[in-house]
């Protein structure tokens, strides 16, 4: 693909944006398959277990997808996070394998909280590209790292060199990977909670970047099925399509007193999203669509197929609209 490829994305977006768009939800979705340029946001709960370690299963999963889409003529870049969670757990081994023995007998091994996140992004984020390069030379295909900071959105320099690099490469048959400069990103925004939910998840990144590059589609996978809104008896309902009427709760629901990690009655893990997250995730996704995305949906990433399921059609997470 030539660079002009993003410039045809970006010709469409425009064109939708000069009437009120007359597809529903259902129809929407059918015309996911003849999208161009997809930005696919991997979270937290989907990138990493709990404990940090990278789910290299469920990201094999992803990749693989991904693969069948760039077969088929779409065009991919991934936003993924991850990378502090991994640098926790691999600078909490190295911090115990550098503590001395007389050190570890009176019980001074260094807690998490001394590691500095920055820190931690840096070392996480090279296991992250070393696994999504891993992943991708199995299908004979080439990843790239693009990192940027807050700064960049705003400086319209940066952001026409973000656009021409990523077409490049496009063009060149890579998949370009982006992710925040969290090792001197200047942003105030906790990453983490004190209960080590995710309050803060490279959501708005995405956003930004599906915009800046004109993407025709903006998926963010996470570890629930879908959002889910309050009913009048208090349990948590689907949402499919998105509506800002509705009250949202952290779905999947979980019952006061239900065990640690899990949805009370079922063996279905609750999700690692905090509030906060859940919050910025559905203002980034509203964004994206008020900034000429067509259509984001917010899915999960556990399933191994869901992806392809997306682009069939099928109604699969919750779809945001521009009529929404």
């Amino acid at each position: 693909m030539a660079p002009a490829t993003l410039q045809s994305s970006r010709s469409r977006a425009d064109a939708m944006r000069t009437g009120p768009w007359s597809l529903g939800a259902a129809e929407e979705r059918k015309h996911l398959k003849f999208a161009r340029l997809f930005v696919i946001k991997v979270g937290t709960p989907v990138a990493t277990h709990a404990e940090g370690g990278i789910a290299i299963a469920r990201i094999g999963g992803i990749v693989e997808q991904i693969v069948q889409l760039v077969k088929r003529g779409n065009h991919v870049v991934i936003v993924s996070s991850g990378a502090i969670g991994h640098g926790m757990l691999r600078m909490k081994a190295q911090a115990a394998l550098s503590t001395s023995l007389r050190d570890m007998r009176a019980g001074q091994s260094a807690p998490a909280e001394t590691i500095d996140l920055k820190a931690a992004a840096a070392v996480g984020q090279s296991g992250l590209m070393s696994m999504y390069d891993m992943l991708f030379r199995e299908y004979n295909m080439t990843v790239a790292q693009i990192l940027v900071t807050e700064e960049d959105w705003s400086d319209a320099d940066a952001l026409s060199q973000l656009r021409a690099t990523t077409a490049e490469l496009l063009s060149l048959g890579a998949i370009p990977i982006v992710n925040e400069n969290d090792a001197i990103s200047m942003r105030g925004v906790e990453v983490m909670g004190a209960d080590d939910k995710v309050q803060w998840d490279n959501d708005d990144i995405a956003a930004r970047l599906a915009s800046g590059l004109h993407a025709d589609g903006l998926l963010v996978l996470t570890d629930f099925a879908h959002l889910c809104t309050r009913a009048a008896d208090g349990s948590a309902q689907p949402m499919h399509t998105f509506d800002p009427a509705l009250p949202l709760c952290l779905p999947p629901d979980r019952a006061a007193g239900a065990a640690a990690g899990a949805v009370a009655g079922t063996s279905m893990p609750a999700t690692r999203l905090a509030r906060e997250g859940l919050d910025a995730m559905v203002e980034s996704a509203v964004l994206a669509i008020k900034h000429g995305v067509r259509a984001t949906i917010i899915l999960s990433g556990m399933d191994p197929c869901n992806i392809a399921r997306v682009i069939d059609g099928e109604e699969v997470g919750t779809i945001f609209l521009a009529t929404h």
